[in-house]
């Protein structure tokens, strides 16, 4: 796709799928250079998957404030729904985590299971980090609660957040 069909409408799909397989070897660097190189191609028609890919990236690059603003940009534009969103809720979780700010990564996780629970792979977990942030700040009894709401959610009941959930209670 990056090269055979270097002028085709679709063309930045290469470079976002070149990203998404860098991401997965952890060879962060090479996939931010794929999404900036998706980013730049005129069409935009992948504009969301680059820019939650490029997010992603720097997030794991530690350039927080960079993601956090790429994360803030999905959430933000109303025309942008499904997975992407769902992620960059979960990310922002992560990161105002990371910063040390609990009250905000709970209000994350808990909109991304309130609101997201169609994407099973981030809504379950929200539940399992928002119940991590509780159990931490010693509320045991609300921290049960959410895991007994994610082990019996009808959709979330089968992933693996649900199945570490079981062990924690």
């Amino acid at each position: 796709m990056k090269t055979a069909f270097a002028e085709s409408y679709y063309s930045e799909a290469g470079p976002i799928g070149l990203g998404l397989i860098a991401l997965e070897q952890k060879a962060y660097d090479d996939a931010l250079e794929e999404f900036n190189a998706s980013l730049a191609k005129p069409t935009g028609g992948m504009i969301k998957e680059a820019t939650f890919g490029k997010a992603r990236s720097l997030y794991y690059l530690k350039k927080n404030d960079e993601a956090k603003e790429l994360f803030n940009e999905i959430v933000g534009t109303k025309e942008w729904r499904g997975l992407e969103k769902a992620g960059a809720i979960y990310y922002l979780g992560e990161l105002s985590d990371r910063s040390g700010d609990k009250g905000a990564a709970h209000s994350y996780f808990q909109r991304l299971y309130l609101s997201h629970a169609a994407y099973p792979e981030y809504a379950a977990k929200g539940y399992l980090r928002a119940a991590e942030l509780l159990r931490a700040e010693g509320k045991s009894d609300e921290a049960t609660a959410t895991l007994r709401e994610l082990i019996n959610h009808p959709k979330l009941k089968d992933t693996p957040e649900a199945k570490q959930g079981i062990k924690m209670l």
